[in-house]
């Protein structure tokens, strides 16, 4: 009971919305005209094992007993973790939950508790910074016209708080 409830309260519920490509005027901010997906079904990146407690813990579950339980649930943050995915979209957006909604004074929220979302520039061969969320609520981001095409996106977790 307690692994699903981890889980529910960590990144489980983070997913990635794709808006219909042919809704160029379409009100993004409302949450009914998202479609959100499971972020496990996507490729998870820089996430050293699979062996972890739920699929966001950043070490191995056979740590647990030879860890601090304040450090151990400190290593229950998903921070330099993301997804990648390709979409033809010209919106994505992220919902995810907290795990305490804690505040640092020397930090933003946006490191705290946000997610970054970049692009892969065919031109240039390089990934390309969009924005990053506002960890307040649901935030999509817009990163411009449709494509005909699908690009390599991806959504990089700067989570300390879960």
């Amino acid at each position: 009971m307690r692994f699903i409830q981890s889980i529910s309260k960590a990144l489980l519920l983070l997913a990635m919305a794709m808006c219909a490509q042919n809704s160029f005027a379409q009100d993004f901010t409302s949450v009914d005209t998202l479609k959100f997906y499971d972020a496990l079904q996507f490729r998870m990146i820089n996430k050293g094992w699979n062996n972890s407690e739920t699929p966001y813990f950043r070490v191995p579950a056979y740590l647990k007993d030879s860890c601090r339980t304040t450090l151990y649930e400190r290593l229950r943050c998903t921070s330099g973790e993301g997804f990648r995915f390709r979409t033809n979209s010209r919106c994505v957006a992220a919902r995810y939950n907290l795990l305490t909604n804690m505040h640092m004074a020397h930090m933003a929220d946006t490191g705290i508790k946000g997610a970054d979302l970049y692009i892969w520039d065919e031109d240039d061969q390089k990934w390309q910074f969009v924005n990053c969320n506002r960890p307040v609520r649901d935030y999509s981001w817009k990163p411009g016209t449709p494509r005909k095409d699908s690009i390599q996106t991806k959504v990089y977790v700067d989570k300390l708080d879960g």
